[in-house]
């Protein structure tokens, strides 16, 4: 009887274990979507930075604009 209790103590155990895990994976998928979509502000920040003033008009903004949205942290929307 001692062990049949066991593998049942196993078998918890392992379903744990991968419970566990599937929350971990689960934690790290959203953190790699976050810097990738930090990563994809950055990128469009320094490129609105890079654009002259005929390319800003055209997409109606001014340089006040530019400066306020070039200076926030990759992290602020």
């Amino acid at each position: 009887m001692r062990l049949a209790e066991l593998n049942i103590g196993e078998i918890y155990f392992h379903d744990q274990a991968q419970s566990g895990r599937r929350h971990t994976n689960n934690r790290l998928e959203e953190a790699a979507a976050k810097l990738m979509v930090w990563r994809e502000r950055a990128r469009e920040r320094a490129e609105l930075a890079q654009m002259d003033n005929f390319a800003r008009l055209d997409i109606g903004v001014t340089e006040a604009d530019v400066w306020r949205e070039v200076r926030k942290a990759p992290w602020e929307s």
